[in-house]
């Protein structure tokens, strides 16, 4: 299709304005509702951290001190303090490059004004995760030249599962995908008008993108790659306009380039998962997973038999069942992208390819080569599912076009439009309702624990820790405060770190449990203290190594 027809495609807006403002008025509800409920997990418990201006040592100073401690003394570090100022908390992000600071220090004015509680730090990535709906409206206009297409792209990104999970996340990613959207728009813009103005513009939101997360700068090359090859590799206006601003925003971001440089994170320490080798089927397999997830996120699915010790949840990555569900998803995917290129002008489908390919090649050679897993993780390849949604809303808005000769066509691709809304609502519906989720690194057992131990009236809790945890391997934060922020204030909380025993029991607690004894606690329970550990079950995949024991005489 060139430009011409491109632009005279007819729109039936008029006939799905109902159902467009239905899935608004639906994404909306579903970024805002049960903002508290879902587990607070590893990572969003380091972003209150840090915004605070704790440190990790300073945790582990004062609440593995082998005294008895309670959820409220564990959040005062997810809290803000008198003694603790905007210099402590510049001081330690600054101290932690791994995350560029933006995010943070605009989170942080935000709990000046709202507080620190779980669904006031929430609701600021909703509130960012709005912006991204205007923000793929103008991409697509500037790219598709169509505002039905980009009322497609905008209905697929309000009821989105994957973007309504990191909308309820307290961390940049919502921040990054409006970075990646105006960014993108911006650049198109630049080059259509070719003014002063326009690339100033775009020079903003590439310092907006910088600031935000690291993985803009793979963004950024992919825009590089595509001014260099819609310019046929010459040295022209655009090419020149595009360097000086480019350069202005590496400038601007000079200064956390050179802290990174000085105060390089220990990406090893933190994050040897990233590292592990995986193999090449199942990198391909969670490729396909994360795909699906722009459309369909059912999480594991439903344990059947229903109440049974040995029941199976039929959706589990590692079951086959998933797979097969989501490959109708996975082949739309790919034909829109073969639709795309044989369809619209070279500007068009060299920057959706350029959007996806950069990113998931800075992330799946490394795997292949090296050793690794960078590209299982749904959230780092954002990039490419924003490219993949480009690519399904122009297919959708051209197939449902009055220009498309066949109406037994249209109505097909109709139906499929319909769908796909049906299959985010449906996922939202059961994400709301959830209390733990693939995308809070599972954390499934939470919930179950606390309710279980919050039920007695004299709890203790002796929580055991690898002593390799403090120093890393996931963080000391990370690994408790997730559970034991939902014990009430009255359940006491004894942290044992591995190898160690405790010297006694206080005598004031009735209910005494244990969460995942190491060996030498184990047996100095049994043997020194003559207690009983009886298994509390709550996760039918663990039942021969549950974490939570109930200490039985």
């Amino acid at each position: 299709m060139n430009r011409e027809k491109q632009q005279k495609l007819t729109s039936p807006l008029g006939r799905w304005l109902v159902l467009l403002i239905t899935v608004l008025v639906l994404g909306l509800f579903f970024r805002f509702v049960h903002l508290d409920q879902k587990v607070y997990w590893l990572d969003e418990t380091h972003s209150s951290l840090r915004i605070f201006g704790y440190t990790e040592p300073e945790f582990i100073q004062d609440i593995f001190s082998g005294e008895v401690v309670n959820s409220d003394d564990l959040l005062q570090y997810q809290r803000p303090s008198p003694t603790k100022n905007w210099g402590d908390t510049i001081r330690v992000l600054a101290g932690n490059t791994e995350h560029t600071p933006l995010y943070y220090l605009a989170l942080r004015v935000w709990a000046i004004g709202l507080g620190s509680s779980v669904a006031a730090l929430r609701s600021f990535s909703v509130l960012i995760s709005l912006l991204a709906l205007p923000g793929i409206y103008w991409l697509c206009q500037e790219l598709f030249e169509s505002p039905f297409v980009a009322w497609v792209a905008v209905a697929l990104m309000a009821i989105s599962p994957f973007h309504i999970l990191y909308a309820q996340e307290v961390r940049p990613y919502s921040l990054l995908t409006v970075a990646i959207l105006l960014s993108s728009a911006a650049l198109l813009r630049a080059m259509r008008l070719n003014t002063k103005a326009s690339w100033s513009i775009y020079a903003i939101t590439l310092t907006l993108g910088f600031y935000t997360h690291w993985f803009f700068t793979v963004v950024a090359a992919s825009h590089g790659l595509y001014v260099v090859v819609i310019q046929r590799f010459r040295l022209n206006k655009t090419v020149i306009a595009y360097s000086l601003a480019s350069l202005a925003g590496v400038i601007v971001f000079s200064p956390w380039i050179i802290n990174t440089i000085t105060t390089p994170p220990p990406l090893e320490e933190q994050m040897g998962w990233v590292f592990q080798k995986l193999p090449i089927l199942t990198l391909v397999k969670s490729w396909g997973l994360s795909v699906s997830r722009i459309f369909l996120d059912l999480d594991r699915g439903w344990c059947l038999p229903l109440n049974r010790p040995d029941c199976s949840y039929l959706l589990s990555d590692n079951k086959s069942l998933i797979y097969w569900l989501i490959l109708p998803l996975i082949v739309l995917g790919g034909y829109s992208i073969y639709f795309l290129c044989q369809k619209t002008p070279a500007r068009v489908w060299i920057f959706i390819l350029s959007l996806i390919g950069v990113m998931a090649a800075a992330l799946i050679i490394p795997d292949i080569i090296k050793g690794g897993q960078r590209s299982t993780v749904t959230r780092y390849v954002i990039p490419c599912l924003l490219g993949f949604q480009l690519a399904v809303a122009y297919l959708l808005a051209s197939k449902m076009s009055t220009n498309f000769r066949s109406v037994r066509q249209q109505e097909i691709w109709q139906a499929i439009f319909v769908i796909l809304i049906s299959l985010g609502i449906l996922s939202n519906l059961i994400i709301t309702q959830a209390h733990g989720w693939w995308s809070k690194g599972g954390n499934y057992h939470v919930h179950p624990i606390a309710t279980i131990v919050n039920q007695a009236e004299q709890p203790l809790v002796l929580y055991s820790v690898p002593s390799n945890v403090l120093w890393g391997k996931g963080g000391a934060v990370g690994r408790v405060v997730p559970l034991t922020r939902q014990f009430e204030p009255n359940v006491g909380i004894l942290f044992v770190v591995q190898p160690t025993v405790p010297s006694e029991i206080p005598a004031q607690f009735q209910d005494l449990y244990v969460y995942r004894p190491h060996d030498e606690l184990k047996s100095w329970l049994e043997q020194n203290q003559n207690y009983t550990l009886e298994p509390v079950v709550v996760d039918p995949r663990r039942r021969e190594n549950p974490r939570l024991w109930k200490l039985v005489k």
